[in-house]
Protein backbone atom coordinates (compact mmCIF):
# COMPACT_ATOMS: atom_id res chain seq x y z
CA UNK A 1 0.00 0.00 0.00
CA UNK A 2 1.32 3.15 -0.62
CA UNK A 3 1.02 6.37 1.09
CA UNK A 4 1.00 9.75 -1.02
CA UNK A 5 0.90 13.06 1.56
CA UNK A 6 -1.88 15.30 0.86
CA UNK A 7 -2.00 17.73 3.26
CA UNK A 8 -0.84 19.35 6.83
CA UNK A 9 -2.94 21.05 9.10
CA UNK A 10 -2.49 22.28 12.95
CA UNK A 11 -5.60 23.14 15.08
CA UNK A 12 -5.76 24.23 18.57
CA UNK A 13 -7.39 21.30 20.65
CA UNK A 14 -9.56 21.34 23.82
CA UNK A 15 -6.27 21.17 26.12
CA UNK A 16 -4.86 24.50 24.46
CA UNK A 17 -2.15 22.52 22.91
CA UNK A 18 -1.57 23.11 19.17
CA UNK A 19 -1.63 19.71 17.32
CA UNK A 20 -0.32 18.79 13.63
CA UNK A 21 -2.01 16.17 11.54
CA UNK A 22 -0.51 14.61 8.23
CA UNK A 23 -3.46 13.33 6.00
CA UNK A 24 -2.00 10.85 3.25
CA UNK A 25 -3.95 9.33 0.61
CA UNK A 26 -3.71 5.53 0.43
CA UNK A 27 -3.38 3.89 -3.10
CA UNK A 28 -3.12 0.15 -3.41
CA UNK A 29 -4.48 -0.77 -7.38
CA UNK A 30 -8.34 -1.72 -6.01
CA UNK A 31 -8.94 1.55 -4.18
CA UNK A 32 -8.23 4.40 -2.51
CA UNK A 33 -8.33 5.07 1.34
CA UNK A 34 -7.13 7.53 3.70
CA UNK A 35 -4.29 7.94 6.78
CA UNK A 36 -4.11 10.45 9.75
CA UNK A 37 -0.84 10.66 11.20
CA UNK A 38 -0.75 13.59 14.07
CA UNK A 39 2.68 14.39 15.66
CA UNK A 40 2.92 12.61 18.95
CA UNK A 41 2.79 9.09 16.59
CA UNK A 42 -1.25 8.36 16.74
CA UNK A 43 -2.40 7.13 13.59
CA UNK A 44 -5.67 5.97 12.03
CA UNK A 45 -6.32 4.00 8.44
CA UNK A 46 -9.13 3.35 6.52
CA UNK A 47 -8.34 1.54 3.42
CA UNK A 48 -10.53 0.70 0.78
CA UNK A 49 -12.85 3.47 0.75
CA UNK A 50 -13.39 4.00 -2.10
CA UNK A 51 -12.25 2.94 -6.12
CA UNK A 52 -12.63 6.67 -7.07
CA UNK A 53 -9.43 8.72 -7.16
CA UNK A 54 -11.54 11.97 -7.36
CA UNK A 55 -14.31 11.11 -4.28
CA UNK A 56 -11.23 10.55 -1.76
CA UNK A 57 -9.02 13.64 -2.85
CA UNK A 58 -12.37 15.46 -2.18
CA UNK A 59 -13.12 13.86 1.39
CA UNK A 60 -9.25 14.65 1.90
CA UNK A 61 -9.74 18.13 0.88
CA UNK A 62 -12.35 18.66 3.61
CA UNK A 63 -10.93 16.73 6.39
CA UNK A 64 -7.49 19.30 5.95
CA UNK A 65 -9.93 22.35 6.24
CA UNK A 66 -11.75 20.69 9.28
CA UNK A 67 -8.05 19.78 11.19
CA UNK A 68 -10.00 15.98 11.18
CA UNK A 69 -7.75 14.29 13.97
CA UNK A 70 -7.15 10.25 14.14
CA UNK A 71 -9.26 9.97 16.82
CA UNK A 72 -12.68 11.47 14.82
CA UNK A 73 -11.60 10.00 11.38
CA UNK A 74 -13.60 7.04 11.56
CA UNK A 75 -16.69 8.74 12.24
CA UNK A 76 -15.78 11.65 9.66
CA UNK A 77 -15.69 8.71 6.99
CA UNK A 78 -18.78 6.95 8.14
CA UNK A 79 -21.08 10.30 7.96
CA UNK A 80 -19.42 10.74 4.28
CA UNK A 81 -19.97 7.51 3.35
CA UNK A 82 -23.64 7.90 4.28
CA UNK A 83 -24.10 10.61 2.53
Amino acid sequence: MTEILVGVQTAEGADGKTHQFSYYRLEDGRGYGICIRDGSGGVAMAPGVTTRRRKIDALLRRMVRGAVSPASMRDVVEDWLAE
